[in-house]
């Protein structure tokens, strides 16, 4: 089409360049001799070969209506045909570019669903190590308040070894105001009424009563060895002039003393309690 147009173009501009064109007709000195018309005549047969197109002789108007209108076609189907490409261009970039839209849009709803289940997985997994984490703070809690219970046990155990239980030992007013008073009473014991001198209350506490009776002691020793002597040689006590009254007794532990009330309740309440009474931890009848 464009070469169609250029040549179209020559031929206008060839035959607009050969003299007498445009000219006034009137002008007879201006007519082309007849030698001019006839080389005009071999032009116009060459484009016309070369354009296929067919040329009859006529006046120079009609030859430029003729070339106006041929150019004119050729410009409108040339519009028309970029009109054309134009659209469909246009249509086939609309479908591409709905085509991968299509696509993305497609590849956005799988990565969006995968995060989404990502999400849900660090909130499960999340969840579930909150939990552990919860159990196992609650079970080192257990653990510390067990040991600690342990320790606890262990050192009253150890201080069971070394400690007694002193009863019917008579109060001293002071004790209220100094509990060391109450140490100085026990080892006033050891020494005057057993005699000893190697034996030693470290620490000894009263307990109170509601009647006026003397509270027992609770005494721990210096030593496993020293409260195992004393408790070989309590009996000696018997003789004692000051010290007759004054008995001692191994100390017990939590568990023991629960287990001990708990027979004594036992005892009562099957009628037997004139018949039976506890030497230390055994269960003796009255006789014995």
């Amino acid at each position: 089409m464009a070469q169609a147009m250029e040549e179209a173009d020559n031929f206008v501009h060839a035959v607009m360049s050969q003299p007498g064109v445009n000219e006034n007709p009137k002008n007879n000195s201006c007519k082309p001799s007849a030698a001019k018309k006839v080389k005009l005549c071999d032009d116009l047969h060459d484009s016309a070969a070369a354009t296929d197109m067919v040329i009859v002789d006529t006046s120079n108007a009609d030859i430029l209506a003729a070339i106006n209108n041929m150019k004119k076609f050729f410009c409108d189907q040339l519009s028309e045909n970029e009109s054309r490409i134009t659209c469909k261009l246009t249509a086939v970039l609309r479908q591409e570019t709905e085509a991968m839209r299509k696509e993305f849009d497609a590849q956005l709803t799988v990565l969006t669903d995968k995060v989404k289940r990502l999400e849900h997985s660090q909130k499960v997994t999340r969840e579930k190590t909150e939990e552990r984490i919860e159990r196992v703070e609650k079970n080192t809690s257990s653990l510390e308040v067990k040991y600690a219970d342990a320790v606890k046990n262990s050192k009253k155990d150890k201080d069971i070894d070394r400690s007694v239980v002193v009863r019917n030992l008579p109060v001293d007013t002071r004790e209220a105001e100094d509990p060391s008073i109450t140490c100085q009473l026990v080892n006033r014991v050891i020494r005057d009424g057993l005699k000893f001198t190697d034996v030693r209350a470290a620490r000894a506490v009263r307990k109170t009563r509601s009647d006026n009776k003397p509270g027992i002691v609770l005494v721990t020793l210096e030593t496993d060895d020293q409260a195992r002597k004393l408790l070989q040689q309590k009996k000696n006590l018997r003789t004692s002039k000051d010290y007759s009254r004054v008995y001692f007794d191994k100390s017990m532990s939590q568990d023991d003393l629960v287990a001990r009330s708990n027979l004594q309740t036992l005892i009562r309440e099957i009628g037997k309690g004139s018949k039976l009474r506890f030497n230390g931890k055994r269960l003796v009848t009255a006789k014995e």
